[in-house]
């Protein structure tokens, strides 16, 4: 199964992932991958009645969120970052797990990228035939902005937040989530065509879930290159492929859902948690 208007990028861009080196003095002050926002403890402006559905975010029309109905403010709830592929916006992504998330009571983040793909991807379309990997661009503060509202608006437990892409969105989310695993426990990747250094030093969950068939974005990396190094960064990796191409089947989407929440241990007294549509 295809979900409908879920495009890729065909390029793949591979920056190969080292170990960090703590007090390096080449490393950057800010650097530009390290996300800022984090769940706020005891939130004063907590929505004590927010709409369940899907709705955009106070003023950032370009981030959805999705609230499941048995969403308590008093018991913080898991929350899953969501991004889209190439070509996509993130209400597809909302589409493609919301009944998962409505079962397991979990909160649903999708921004939309700025352009029509994440920033290194199109930074890396403008430079085929140069050896120089893109670096990151705008939607990493776009993304922080929109998880640090997130937090500020609904209760979530920080120890149930995951990082979920497909395609573009899944080669993004693995180096942004592997580069901010203190943040996002677990990041699950479907169909990834990139993984960019990895200089943050927290260590996670991942999941990479592939076709054996994909023929825009082909297995390979993920199973040869992308699942040992994270794995020798000390990553707990788990590779699931299934026979079909660059698709995000139900089944699958089921299966990683389940495998975030029923591996992640609740921080605080919460809500039922969640599943992938």
């Amino acid at each position: 199964m295809r979900l409908s208007g879920l495009s890729a990028c065909v390029a793949i861009t591979l920056a190969m992932a080292v170990p960090p080196v703590a007090g390096s003095e080449n490393a950057p002050a800010a650097p530009v991958w390290d996300l800022q926002a984090s769940p706020v403890v005891h939130p004063e402006h907590l929505d004590p009645a927010p709409a369940a559905g899907m709705e955009s975010l106070p003023g950032m029309d370009w981030a959805k969120v999705y609230v499941p109905k048995s969403y308590d403010p008093a018991k913080p709830a898991p929350m899953a970052l969501l991004l889209h592929g190439s070509g996509d916006r993130g209400h597809t992504m909302i589409r493609a797990f919301e009944e998962l998330a409505e079962e397991r009571g979990v909160i649903l983040l999708a921004p939309d990228s700025l352009a029509y793909s994440w920033d290194i991807m199109v930074a890396g379309a403008r430079l085929r035939g140069v050896t120089r990997v893109p670096d990151w661009g705008p939607d990493v503060g776009r993304i922080d902005s929109a998880l640090a509202l997130a937090f500020q608006t609904y209760a979530i437990d920080p120890d149930r937040i995951a990082l979920i892409g497909f395609s573009d969105g899944a080669g993004y989310g693995l180096s942004l989530g592997a580069n901010n695993a203190d943040l996002f426990k677990t990041v699950i990747a479907f169909a990834p065509g990139l993984l960019m250094k990895v200089n943050g030093t927290g260590r996670g969950r991942v999941m990479l879930v592939h076709g054996e068939r994909d023929d825009v974005l082909p297995l390979k990396p993920t199973r040869d290159i992308f699942a040992p190094v994270l794995k020798d960064l000390g990553f707990d990796v788990e590779l699931r492929t299934f026979n079909g191409g660059h698709v995000m089947p139900e089944d699958k989407r089921a299966e990683a859902f389940n495998w975030w929440l029923d591996g992640a241990k609740p921080a605080h007294v919460g809500g039922p948690s969640g599943t992938a549509r």
